[in-house]
């Protein structure tokens, strides 16, 4: 976006754009589910389904805000191409209805996990350390947009990744592709913007040192039986030799700071190095 007037309507819409986005590839229910229904499906699904997770037992998007630093796969590339023909694939196959997976046009490493208004993560780690926890979203998202003016991210470009293997299981782990930088001066790269950006927005969640780079194709959703399992960890071999088979190393775009309302869209407010 060009202009920080069109910055500051963003953000008092709460990041409205990333609200129109593709529809889930997940079965779904025509009618809203009772506080009873619900309690009934629950053994059905994994655990973080439900009110106050990201999404719902019918595989609807819940309201998500929050904000973070990712890496868009850039849609004309063949790592994009063969990433969409190992979804297309997993929504034919069985393991397709235990997930909730995400649009097409959504496909990103994340750099910097940022801020969101989930209640368990209002504290600070996960929260600005200069903010206060009664702070809204979209103040938090204004305060680190103001922070980042400037901010020079000392990556390489075009910057250069290597995708590894679909991690497993997919009950625990959900579709998520891991990726490690191509050789040892881009991981010094992303190692020193990571650092960096923590201490410049006061965020440092638990898991920043153990931190692996990924992209998500969906999430986690209803429970694997045995035999799914095992069919599924075949499948999860197989799709991810045929992701290093037709992208063995990868360009990814330029830095951006994103704002969204759900894990469905995420809106660039600004690119960094810009």
């Amino acid at each position: 976006m060009s202009s920080h007037m069109t910055r500051r309507a963003l953000l008092a819409s709460g990041g409205a754009a990333a609200a129109a986005a593709l529809p889930l590839i997940a079965p779904g229910h025509a009618a809203a589910s009772t506080p009873a229904t619900q309690s009934t499906k629950a053994s059905e699904f994994v655990p973080d389904v439900g009110p106050g997770n990201k999404f719902d037992f019918d595989g609807e998007a819940l309201r998500y805000p929050g904000n973070s630093t990712v890496f868009h796969v850039p849609q004309d590339s063949r790592f994009h191409q063969a990433l969409l023909q190992v979804r297309q694939d997993i929504v034919h196959s069985p393991v397709g209805k235990q997930h909730c997976l995400l649009p097409k046009n959504s496909l990103h490493m994340t750099c910097l996990n940022g801020t969101n208004e989930n209640p368990a993560q209002r504290k600070y780690g996960y929260w600005p350390r200069d903010m206060r926890l009664g702070q809204t979203i979209e103040e938090v998202h204004q305060h680190f947009l103001d922070k980042l003016q400037g901010f020079s991210t000392g990556l390489p470009q075009p910057l250069l990744m290597r995708p590894t293997e679909l991690a497993g299981p997919f009950e625990k782990q959900g579709l998520s592709l891991t990726m490690v930088p191509a050789d040892e001066a881009t991981a010094a790269a992303l190692k020193s913007v990571r650092e960096r950006l923590s201490a410049l927005l006061q965020i440092r969640r638990p898991d920043f040192d153990t931190f692996e780079f990924h992209i998500s194709l969906g999430y986690p959703w209803r429970r694997y039986s045995e035999g799914l399992a095992t069919y599924a960890e075949s499948r999860r071999l197989e799709w991810s030799a045929h992701i290093r088979d037709q992208a063995p190393q990868v360009e990814l775009g330029r830095l951006e700071f994103v704002v969204f309302n759900d894990m469905l869209a995420y809106s660039p407010l600004m690119y960094l190095d810009s």
